[in-house]
């Protein structure tokens, strides 16, 4: 009898290394010698079973009799992963500083029996949702709840309606197979079945004719098509205003790569947006589109995902993660919204969708379009130096003009506040709302601050309350029932004392959501007003319910986050508020102003969009600083001047690449005394190569338990980036450094 076959594989682990398995002949198919490549299996680790993937032949010198075999393959009808993925993987690996296991787990489908062999011919399926049971708040059963079950109960608190249990999982980063039966038992939640979509709904009966394209949409288009039939890579910037058709010309070249039997991958930032996108796409392609985000169960992303890796769909839409989405001879790869934050991905692998979009065109010769009316500045670098090709879209469809901007300094509002309760609405804004009910019309209204109040000071020792595990300040919510982390999630009721000196002086400061959407609420009571944050969007079907009663006019003033601030298109939005416009600019971030002008000038954007023209109020306390006032004159040009010669002068980028370094330890002592260690050591190796190693510096707080962290920052320019990742990759070879280390790389 020959010995079984050997197989490398990457296991789902952060080691810095692969492993050989034997492979089970009842796990070959009649016509298989051997696994094939990019196949998912499970391994045995230690005592852990653990997903894998298949790499190719294993190699082992001693007696292949003593390697552990491997446990079990899903049905898959072929391998998961093709090979421009496992390329893809190997790339990102190195890119990310990851272990080439979590590199290719996040591109497989999720566990779980393969739909591949047989597509479900369902379109309903049923999920658990989990809804609260009790109006108290999380912390009223006392000491019975773990800190994991007042996570739950305080997500389910804040949040409208019954959420899907595998969002809860996913948002709290608990174990898949997490229970709440017991949670179910005591009474403090209910879990019911409901029915549920699948991720790939019936084409539409009739399919929506592409609108005429006008001169400079047919001139950005045609540019597309050329370099589509040009069969080689080839990097876009299209730069267009608010509100210029940037999306048609996306579906113009997404058409046009099909023609030619070719696939298209288009990425937007968010779920909502994805929502709306999703609408256009299927009128357009049909049952040709699969669709891929965080808020489907399981099975939907499986079904998705094998609906692209068999071919029966061909258009890949979806947010972040859609980017790894194995599409056949891909052509075409979309990023619209190019410049925004969310496609940074915060988990091993810390991959940003811009980079892994760059690659894969780059690898398989299909065309990069990086959309924006904000670019990032290192996208307008790229097109500065002819890396990208800039296409632009310089006017609004119809002839439509940009909303005039109206600044409010809110300075001399606060200095003549009387009585306890904050100014939330300026009068330029208030008249602004009442005008546009009024005339029918309809107003977005932007805070991007979650809760009811912003935090809990104490007005003795200056201390900010915060949260015991995370060290994040405590946000209010339900009018100031309920004290949240936004880190790990966790609700308490709002302190009574000042955790620091021991005073009761204690006041509620800032404004989140909640408050804001009370405040429009008692300005205009005869009028729907709703919120569309995080917490009101969790429910089943809660964001489409929500977009479609706006864009129906069943509601008049939806009032978000930056979720309302980008890519969202309503006709009869005549008016745009913005709270606190300058909020970010006082975050630890070298983006701060970027971040702040981009925020500005696209929810402006989402004003005036109709037949009627549009404004915007901007309330701000900073209304000198560069990036408002850029903002306000919806000015890119002069923002990136600026922004860009600050950049170059301090050694930010684009001009350098970051990377930073957090340990975490025990005590504080030893903290400093490890970072500085790891600081010398990687300064010894890394300065001859021009490389900067800034800090020890506290880390920012994260999620997780309250341990001591610090953080190195190092500034590495275009030579030196090769040489960082090297040694950065040495490092987390180290067992015990790589499970107290955490690494990004800024993109």
């Amino acid at each position: 009898m020959s010995e079984p076959p050997l197989v490398e594989v990457a296991v789902a682990r952060p080691v810095p290394r692969t492993f050989t398995y034997r492979t089970p002949p009842a796990m070959l198919a009649p016509d298989e010698a051997a696994l094939p490549a990019g196949s998912r299996v499970e391994a045995p680790f230690g005592r852990s079973r653990l997903r894998g993937v298949v790499l190719g032949p294993g190699a082992f010198d001693g007696d292949s009799g003593a390697l552990k075999p491997l446990l079990s393959r899903p049905e898959d009808p072929v391998p998961a992963l093709p090979a421009d993925l496992l390329a893809l993987g190997r790339w990102l690996a190195a890119e990310t500083v990851c272990s080439l296991g979590l590199a290719l787990d996040a591109m497989a489908p999720p566990p779980g029996s393969s739909s591949g062999r047989k597509l479900l011919s369902a379109r309903i399926t049923a999920e658990g949702v989990a809804r609260l049971a009790e109006p108290e708040t999380p912390a009223a059963a006392g000491a019975r709840l773990s800190d994991d079950d007042r996570r739950i109960l305080t997500l389910l608190a804040l949040s409208n309606g019954a959420v899907p249990l595998t969002r809860i999982r996913s948002e709290l980063e608990l174990p898949p197979g997490r229970s709440f039966s017991r949670l179910e038992r005591e009474g403090l939640l209910g879990i019911r079945r409901q029915a549920t979509g699948l991720a790939s709904p019936p084409a539409p009966q009739q399919r929506s004719a592409p609108p005429e394209l006008n001169r400079e949409q047919r001139a950005a288009a045609d540019t597309l098509g050329a370099a589509l039939e040009g069969a080689a890579y080839a990097g876009f910037l299209l730069h267009g205003v608010t509100g210029s058709g940037k999306t048609e010309v996306y579906l113009n070249a997404a058409a046009a790569a099909l023609e030619q039997g070719r696939g298209a991958l288009l990425l937007v930032p968010e779920i909502a947006l994805t929502l709306e996108m999703e609408r256009l796409v299927r009128s357009r392609f049909g049952a040709r589109v699969a669709v891929f985000h965080s808020g489907l169960t399981p099975k939907q992303r499986r079904e998705a995902f094998w609906r692209v890796r068999t071919g029966q769909a061909r258009v890949a839409l979806g947010a972040r993660s859609a980017v790894f989405a194995p599409v056949r001879r891909l052509g075409l790869v979309v990023l619209d919204e190019e410049h925004d934050a969310a496609y940074g991905q915060d988990e091993a692998p810390r991959y940003h969708a811009r980079r892994v979009a760059w690659f894969r065109a780059r690898q398989t010769g299909a065309v990069l379009v990086l959309g924006s009316a904000t670019p990032s500045l290192e996208a307008a670098r790229a097109a500065q130096t002819g890396a990208l090709k800039r296409l632009r879209l310089a006017r609004r469809v119809g002839g439509r003009r940009l909303a005039a901007v109206e600044v409010v300094d809110m300075r001399p509002l606060l200095r003549e506040r009387r009585g306890p309760r904050p100014t939330v609405l300026s009068p330029p804004l208030a008249a602004g709302l009442r005008e546009a009910i009024a005339h029918g019309r309809q107003a977005l209204v932007l805070l991007n601050r979650r809760g009811y109040r912003a935090r809990v000071v104490c007005l003795r020792c200056g201390e900010v309350a915060a949260c015991e595990r995370c060290a994040l300040a405590l946000s209010l919510h339900r009018r100031g029932r309920l004290a949240v982390c936004h880190g790990c999630g966790r609700g308490t009721p709002p302190p009574e004392f000042c955790p620091g000196c021991g005073g009761d002086v204690l006041r509620a400061e800032g404004i989140g959501t909640e408050r804001l959407h009370e405040a429009v609420a008692e300005l205009l009571p005869e009028t729907a007003v709703e919120r569309f944050d995080r917490d009101t969007t969790r429910a089943a079907g809660e964001r489409a319910r929500l977009l479609g009663a706006f864009r129906q006019g069943e509601i008049a003033v939806l009032v978000g986050t930056q979720m309302i601030a980008k890519g969202l298109d309503f006709p009869g939005v005549a008016l745009v508020g913005v709270v606190a416009a300058d909020a970010g600019l006082g975050f630890p971030d070298f983006r701060a102003a970027e971040r702040t002008f981009q925020l500005l000038t696209q929810v402006a954007g989402r004003a005036g969009r109709g037949d009627v023209g549009g404004r915007a109020v901007v309330q701000t306390l900073n209304p000198e600083h560069y990036a408002v006032r850029a903002a306000a004159g919806q000015d890119y040009a002069a923002f990136a001047a600026t922004e860009m010669e600050l950049r170059e002068r301090l050694g930010y980028p684009p001009f350098a690449r970051l990377s930073f370094v957090t340990t975490t330890a025990p005590t504080q002592q030893v903290a400093e005394r490890e970072a500085r260690e790891l600081a010398q050591f990687l300064l010894d190796r890394l300065g001859p190569h021009g490389v900067d190693v800034l800090g020890p510096a506290p880390a920012p707080p994260g999620p997780g338990k309250a341990l001591h962290r610090r953080r190195l920052v190092l500034k590495a320019p275009p030579a030196g980036q090769a040489d960082v990742r090297r040694w950065l990759h040495r490092l987390l070879a180290d067992p015990v450094l790589a499970r107290r280390t955490a690494v990004h790389i800024d993109p």
